[in-house]
């Protein structure tokens, strides 16, 4: 579409591919779809592990970091919210971006493994681009950032030449397609992207009420301060920002985990920029990873209380 704005390769290949090995049917394309959330979730236990060894923060050492990675593994592998992204077909760019993000983390040691991986990411989709701020979160709070700041630099390149490639491909007219936020004020707009944010955070902790489609006026543009909706989203924000610091002496990884979740919700918040969507439970799928490495400690502390007791 040379009008469009989106410019994923490496996910139309895999559709592709797809077609030409299993045809038109859905069965292999959801195949495929659940396989990669599989390996996914893999990856998630072994970046887990990786975080959970790195700051045990006093606990018992043998158990920690095993305990954080399979629960906040299996936490990810089944949390309904996972739904929209992995049993449906358009939910393949999310897998495929966490997927080289995850595997990208992994090997951040080896600059020319990393960097191509995270490429892989940016083609599959844009939000992959988090990941330098993940690898700052990591190195925040372990005190490494003075150590390693000349790390990001190829990262930060990777995103400026990929931002090159796709405005040659898709041209100027990058960001012209009509979204929820068109003919709204910046003021609106984050009144608005207040209450969703609120309302991802709530579903993250009680995905009882679950949707596919928040198209056309499922959530109405917050005009003022005093709707409850803008309300009740700062709130939660406020509450879990709250607990989140109060945490990070006595439960570190769950500070890493509430900060992970912001830094890779970032630019699909609709708070830096207006996307083409007002809320979508697909983006959770990278995000989750916070609220997962969370929950994985919490699960941890109260098991090695229990041993103690």
């Amino acid at each position: 579409d040379p009008h469009g704005d989106l410019y994923r390769p490496l996910t139309v290949t895999s559709y592709w591919l797809n077609y030409r090995i299993s045809g038109i049917a859905p069965f292999g394309f959801h195949l495929v779809n659940l396989l990669l959330h599989g390996i996914v979730t893999l990856l998630v236990y072994l970046v887990f592990s990786r975080l959970a060894a790195g700051m045990r923060g006093g606990a018992d050492p043998r158990a920690l970091p095993e305990i954080v990675a399979l629960a906040g593994a299996s936490f990810f592998a089944v949390h309904p919210v996972h739904v929209e992204a992995v049993v449906s077909v358009v939910g393949r760019a999310e897998l495929l971006a966490a997927l080289f993000v995850l595997l990208a983390w992994l090997t951040r040691g080896k600059t020319w493994l990393a960097l191509p991986l995270f490429i892989g990411g940016l083609l599959s989709k844009e939000n992959a681009v988090v990941l330098p701020g993940l690898l700052f979160v990591e190195d925040l709070l372990a005190g490494r950032v003075r150590q390693r700041w000349r790390a990001y630099l190829p990262y930060v390149g990777a995103i400026g030449a990929f931002l090159l490639l796709r405005l040659m491909v898709l041209g100027p007219a990058i960001g012209s397609v009509d979204g929820p936020f068109t003919g709204t004020s910046v003021f609106q707009r984050i009144l608005t992207a207040t209450d969703v944010l609120g309302r991802y955070l709530r579903l993250m902790f009680w995905p009882m009420r679950l949707s596919a489609d928040y198209s056309y006026n499922q959530i109405p543009v917050i005009l003022s301060p005093a709707d409850p909706r803008f309300l009740a989203g700062a709130a939660t924000v406020i509450l879990v920002l709250m607990v989140a610091w109060s945490g990070r002496r006595a439960l570190p990884l769950a500070t890493m985990g509430a900060a992970l979740f912001f830094v890779a919700l970032a630019p699909v918040s609709n708070f830096p920029f207006g996307i083409g969507v007002m809320m979508a439970e697909r983006l959770l799928y990278l995000p989750s990873l916070g609220f997962c490495l969370a929950a994985g400690a919490a699960v941890a502390r109260l098991s090695i209380a229990a041993r103690r007791v």
